[in-house]
């Protein structure tokens, strides 16, 4: 039996043990980090959207959390210490928005980040896309809700937010 299986004792979940148990395995089995992106299911679990969670959520885990992702080659998708998004972000095409940005132009900027690193704009209804402001915060966006309730409002949107929507190949 795996000596961490006591997540009480770690201080994470039995469902984050689960999870990480079933990337470790995908990846001994010659995945790839790349290849793992969500709507990537092992056993009914998306691992890929799990992962992405993982990865813009670095803060918040457990320090023996970081330390099996990072033995794993997973690094943070956050910004680095100072509130200034990382050099792996920016190569990543973190979209930083002006500070004073309204939440519309905030979604807006994360979709197109999201299109920017994974090439289509196929968010999964769960997915959340964390964005920067110039004032270094984070904006986790719930990209995926977003998007649906842009296509339901679709009549009601003033024109320019259409055409942006239009462009993206979203409406």
């Amino acid at each position: 039996m795996d000596p961490d299986w006591n997540p009480a004792e770690n201080g994470w979940t039995v469902d984050w043990q689960r999870h990480y148990a079933k990337l470790w395995a995908c990846l001994h089995s010659g995945a790839t980090l790349a290849e793992i992106r969500p709507d990537v299911t092992v056993g009914g679990e998306d691992i890929g959207l799990w992962l992405a969670r993982q990865r813009t959520q670095w803060e918040q885990l457990a320090d023996g959390q970081r330390e099996r992702l990072a033995a794993l080659g997973i690094q943070p998708t956050t910004p680095a210490p100072g509130g200034q998004a990382s050099t792996a972000d920016q190569a990543a095409g973190t979209v930083v928005v002006p500070a004073d940005a309204t939440a519309w132009d905030r979604a807006l900027a994360a979709l197109r980040q999201y299109q920017q690193r994974e090439g289509h704009v196929k968010v999964p209804r769960k997915w959340i896309e964390t964005i920067h402001d110039q004032a270094g915060h984070q904006h986790p966006i719930r990209l995926g809700i977003w998007i649906n309730n842009q296509r339901q409002r679709r009549s009601k949107l003033p024109d320019e937010r259409a055409k942006a929507l239009e462009e993206l190949r979203v409406l």
